[in-house]
């Protein structure tokens, strides 16, 4: 099958060395058009030892050059790469090389980005021939979006369809409104003023390319103090009311239609990560700290055995 172009991608190819004692760290591959997500799953699997790729659907210098600093800061996109962290690349053969080693694949989408095509889903698995796991990134209420043509619910059904015939794996992590994707906790005052204390997410230049003051505000105290995760398995919850979710939009108390794009990032990293595909519902909950890439495996083996 032709390799057809894919929407802004993020890879993730594990090394040749896996560590003994640990879960797994399968070749990954990323899809979709949630790219704050995206560039979290690629990150976080970096840390997670997994040797991983972005991959920038548009070719162009800048957007390369945007992609790492997200990930990692300015002076990391002007200097280039190092070793242990994700790389932004791009072109249709290096999409096609990457899927032909994956083992796993993952489609971020939300409400607000709309659903993969049916032909690149189709292309995927069509390039893909050691793929054992996919993860879908999805809305509460069974894939169902509040505004017109971004609903999931039919690619899901189309995931599902091209996994069975395929023998693979499939789990769908469902999320409600995405908030935060920073680095955290911001140092104000001193010599260090304005750089990051912690590195959860998406690097400090996250935080400079929100031109709103209030989001800005809002998404920075969200990674401060909504890092946590509550995790059903299952669709128990239903998108909310668009003018509910407007009226939300700045706040940053947890609610279980809301979640960190942390959590909705290293939650479809650790989906892939289980042998078994499953459902879950990921919810906002008051933390400082997230949860480590081998502590998200053990809280969806647990939701799963609820």
């Amino acid at each position: 099958m032709t390799l057809t172009r894919i929407s802004f991608v993020v890879l993730f190819v594990a090394p040749v060395v896996w560590c003994f004692g640990g879960p797994p760290k399968p070749r990954v591959v990323v899809s979709g058009g949630s790219t704050e997500v995206n560039l979290c799953c690629a990150k976080l699997a970096a840390k997670a030892g997994c040797e991983a790729y972005t991959i920038v659907q548009s070719q162009s210098d800048r957007d390369l050059w945007k992609a790492n600093a997200l990930m990692y800061g300015r002076e990391y996109a002007d200097q280039g790469s190092k070793a242990g962290a994700a790389t932004a690349i791009s072109g249709v053969d290096a999409i096609a090389k990457a899927l032909s080693r994956a083992e796993a694949v993952i489609f971020c989408c939300d409400a607000t980005s709309g659903p993969p095509t049916d032909s690149g889903m189709r292309a995927v698995f069509g390039n893909a021939p050691k793929l054992k796991h996919v993860a879908f990134l999805s809305t509460l209420g069974g894939g169902r979006a509040p505004f017109p043509g971004k609903s999931l619910d039919k690619a899901e059904r189309t995931l599902r369809d091209l996994a069975v015939a395929n023998n693979v794996e499939v789990s769908v992590v469902r999320v409600g409104n995405l908030k935060g994707g920073g680095p955290g906790e911001v140092d104000t005052t001193g010599p260090k003023a304005g750089t990051a204390k912690t590195d959860f997410g998406l690097a400090k230049y996250y935080y400079d390319t929100l031109v709103d003051l209030s989001q800005a505000t809002a998404t920075m105290a969200y990674d401060r103090f909504a890092v946590g995760a509550d995790v059903q398995q299952g669709d128990p919850l239903t998108m909310p009311n668009p003018i509910v979710s407007a009226f939300t939009a700045g706040s940053f108390d947890p609610v279980p239609t809301d979640c960190s794009r942390l959590s909705a990032a290293a939650a479809l990293v650790a989906a892939v990560r289980r042998p078994k595909g499953n459902e879950f519902t990921i919810s906002a909950k008051a933390d400082t700290q997230p949860p480590s890439p081998d502590q998200w495996i053990k809280i969806l083996d647990q939701a799963a055995a609820m």
